[in-house]
């Protein structure tokens, strides 16, 4: 409800939070996401565990969550940059179709 609206109120034409997919491009040390992140809709159906490094949205040191096999939820995150460095099986996991991230940014 950042923007004064509750997430659904039946009123409006758009919706409250915007996605987009996490793409192995969108993964940098050095580059900030388009736009932040408030949370991600992850999806492991691979067998290996991933671990995604990141930079949260206020601070400078990364931070890590874990992405176990069979997971599917939404984590609350606050970030403005996808570490290379740091994560394990990230890309790899990404580029097989095997891991789907969605970031939510608004």
């Amino acid at each position: 409800m950042a923007d004064g609206y509750p997430l659904w109120d039946g009123t409006r034409s758009t919706p409250a939070t915007r996605a987009e997919n996490l793409i192995s491009a969108m993964v940098s040390d050095a580059a900030d996401l388009t736009n932040a992140a408030k949370a991600m809709l992850a999806s492991n159906n691979g067998i290996s565990m991933v671990v995604m490094a990141f930079i949260p949205a206020d601070q400078t040191d990364p931070v890590t969550v874990p992405i176990p096999p069979g997971f599917w939820g939404v984590v609350p995150i606050s970030a403005r940059r996808i570490l290379s460095t740091g994560s394990t099986g990230l890309v790899a996991g990404l580029a097989a179709g095997d891991l789907s991230i969605i970031l939510l940014t608004r």
